[in-house]
């Protein structure tokens, strides 16, 4: 007998007697044989793997070799173990299988926990010559730890009317840094992970671009959301500022000198001062001062010219005098956060007014009549010019 039984079989046999009729009757008796199943162990390995995109059995985990092991026949026999000619056909049944939500299948990918098993587990799998039994394993998939960085840079420029940006983002991963980001049509980069499948960093920004200098002072943050690919690590972000500062201009007041005439006047009666004041404008080579164009008619509007005769201070002056001359309600963010400005004093000089003048009387004569003589035929100059 080699195959297991249900149940004791009888040993049974036939015999034969030679010349019967010397010997007494022979009494048969039959004994029992039985071949009982070997009992074998499948144990399910259980192990953790990193997520990296790619589908994964337990094998891959560190200090995995297989995905099952089963105990095999002992050098002493205790019944237990599989046979050396029955281990390939154990091995061609058995297929171990992990289960997401109730579905199984031969391998997994993403982050969790994954129960393992064999495949349609019998205990008769290999017939009735065994009774096997199963324990079964897990496999994990863990986040990928390696830490993501993602910093976005500061910048500042001097106020010229175009928007401050800055998306040169800065992304590591484990230390390396990510280069050459693809830009969508959406405006994000998506940064790829050498060596993992379909690994990205995108970086979206939030920041439209700053034009104006804050009034409080204060810098922007260059702001961005970030999304990793599912597995992967949560980023560290670090947001830099972007700052535009104002521009500095100027406003210089002319000085000017008029002679009295009994006019009010201001410096540009002066025929060599063309404007009450003058200011610096933007260079060829933006050195961060001067004036934009786009902002001069807002300048001109604000910029009121006034002369102060002992502390009334008015917009024209007719006296003789020195007047000092500045910028009525003169403030450096006079024309708003965007600008610095200052202010150089100017002065109106009213001269007397030096043409010299004559006087002349005329002589005359007469015989004596007993009338008074007079002549008030006067001749007046002024600047050699007879006043008539």
């Amino acid at each position: 007998m080699k195959n297991a039984t249900s149940g004791p079989v009888k040993n049974d046999y036939t015999y034969t007697i030679e010349n019967g009729e010397t010997y007494a009757n022979v009494t048969a008796s039959y004994g029992a044989l039985r071949v009982d199943p070997r009992t074998v162990e499948v144990v399910v390995s259980s192990g953790t793997v990193t997520y990296d995109g790619e589908n994964h059995t337990v094998v891959d985990a560190s200090g995995v070799t297989e995905d099952y092991t089963y105990n095999k026949v002992k050098a002493t026999d205790d019944g237990t173990g599989v046979l050396p000619a029955d281990e390939d056909e154990l091995q061609s049944k058995i297929l171990v299988v992990y289960d997401k939500n109730g579905v199984k299948s031969a391998s997994q990918k993403d982050v969790g926990s994954y129960p393992a098993s064999v495949q349609d587990a019998s205990e008769s799998m290999l017939g009735d010559n065994y009774i096997l039994s199963f324990v079964n394993g897990r496999m994990d998939i863990v986040t990928d730890p390696t830490p993501i960085t993602v910093t976005s840079p500061s910048a500042s420029k001097v106020y010229d009317g175009t928007p401050l940006k800055d998306e040169d983002y800065t992304v590591t991963y484990g230390g390396t840094t990510l280069t050459d980001p693809e830009k969508q049509p959406d405006g994000s980069y998506v940064y790829t992970i050498p060596g993992k499948k379909s690994a990205t960093v995108t970086v979206i920004p939030k920041t439209d671009g700053v034009t104006d200098v804050d009034p409080n002072g204060q810098p922007t943050v260059n702001d961005f959301e970030v999304v990793v690919s599912d597995g992967y690590a949560t980023p560290t972000l670090t947001k830099g500022n972007l700052e535009v500062t104002p521009r500095t201009v100027e406003v210089v007041v002319s000085k000017g000198t008029v002679i009295y005439d009994g006019n009010t006047h201001t410096v540009t009666d002066d025929p060599t001062v063309p404007t009450d004041y003058t200011y610096n404008k933007v260079k060829p080579t933006d050195d961060g001062t001067g004036i934009l164009p786009a902002d001069e008619t807002a300048l001109k509007e604000k910029i009121q010219v006034e002369y102060d005769k002992d502390g009334v201070k008015a917009p024209r002056e007719k006296d003789i005098g020195s007047y000092p001359a500045s910028v009525k309600d003169a403030s450096e963010d006079l024309l708003g956060p965007n600008y610095k400005l200052t202010f150089v004093d100017g002065q109106l000089d009213i001269l007397p007014d030096e043409t010299p003048i004559t006087v002349t009387s005329p002589s005359a004569t007469k015989v004596y009549d007993g009338t008074p003589l007079t002549d008030e035929h006067y001749t007046v100059t002024y600047g050699g010019i007879t006043l008539t």
